[in-house]
């Protein structure tokens, strides 16, 4: 009878025993930086699966990312003890303060305040991994914080004011358009129409609209601050380099870019084809009349 007292009163007091969480410990690198994004990778030291991890990475109060909260949260399990996040939006060159927590079976794992620097935007000819390379500044720039030269669609020099009365290639009007039109047939821009071409020579020329889609369908982009002057950033999903398009000019709506594909519209040929940079990200660019003024980016073959 001693002896059954004895193994209830066990039996008992194992019952009431709590169960004690894991004993983890966690590691957290910072990966893969680049001028607008940086993945965060925290790494578990724990016999037990990840079956309810949770990876939160604190931005400092004072930073800002795109005027969006600056608290990012992932639930990307990697396998082998991992789990990762990517903060996208961030500014090039840039010091972001971050604290981060990582959450198993309910236990809060916290880092101490630590620090990353973005690196700095790459200048010349960028390769993104696609079928052109692209060229870092706009013609008529000299560094990357300059929206450079202006051009109606198909003119070869800059110049300030746009209208159909001063446009090359009409009578005054939409209605007279005598190039690049239903007539001729011509849907791309001729060599000798091309700025970029005339402006760099070589292998230089503007993108196509199929080549500015190639860009779109292979990356990511985040409109972003850099050294005070807004733009959009452009980093390939291939290779992981950036371009940025600095803000061509700003008005009741905000910063916005507009930048000339070297193809005409497929469905208005008094509209040209392009790409529009907004604070939101990619905006059609379809309906630019030929006659107004945009920046270009050059290409090379």
């Amino acid at each position: 009878m001693k002896r059954l007292l004895i193994i209830l009163g066990l039996l008992a007091l194992f019952a009431c025993r709590k169960e004690e969480p894991p004993v983890v410990s966690v590691d957290v690198t910072v990966d893969e930086i680049g001028p607008c994004a940086a993945t965060f990778t925290a790494t578990l030291n724990s016999k037990e699966e990840l079956e309810d991890a949770f990876f939160v990475v604190y931005l400092s109060e004072e930073a800002s990312v795109n005027s969006r909260s600056a608290t990012q949260y992932v639930t990307n399990v990697l396998g082998d003890g991992k789990i990762s996040i990517t903060l996208y939006c961030l500014n090039p060159q840039t010091i972001y303060s971050y604290k981060t927590r990582f959450i198993h079976h309910g236990v809060n794992y916290d880092t101490k305040t630590r620090d990353f620097t973005t690196t700095d935007l790459p200048t010349g000819t960028i390769d993104m991994g696609l079928s052109v390379k692209w060229a870092s500044t706009n013609i008529g720039s000299s560094s990357l914080l300059e929206s450079g030269n202006r051009y109606a669609w198909g003119e070869t020099e800059p110049k300030e004011s746009f209208s159909w009365e001063n446009y090359k290639w009409c009578d005054g009007t939409e209605s007279s358009i005598n190039k690049y039109n239903t007539e001729d047939g011509l849907t791309t821009l001729q060599p000798e129409d091309d700025a970029a071409r005339v402006a760099l020579g070589g292998k230089w020329r503007m993108p196509t609209e199929a080549e500015y889609q190639e860009l779109l369908d292979n990356s990511g982009w985040s409109w972003v601050e850099y050294h005070n002057v807004g733009g959009l950033a452009v980093t390939s999903k291939i290779n992981g380099n950036t371009l940025f398009f600095p803000q061509t000019r700003t008005d009741w709506d905000g910063p916005w870019g507009d930048y000339w594909s070297a193809s005409l519209c497929d469905y208005y040929t008094p509209n040209a084809s392009g790409f529009r940079a907004v604070t939101g990200g990619i905006s059609s660019a379809n309906l630019i009349k030929r006659c107004d003024g945009a920046a270009i980016r050059p290409v090379s073959e």
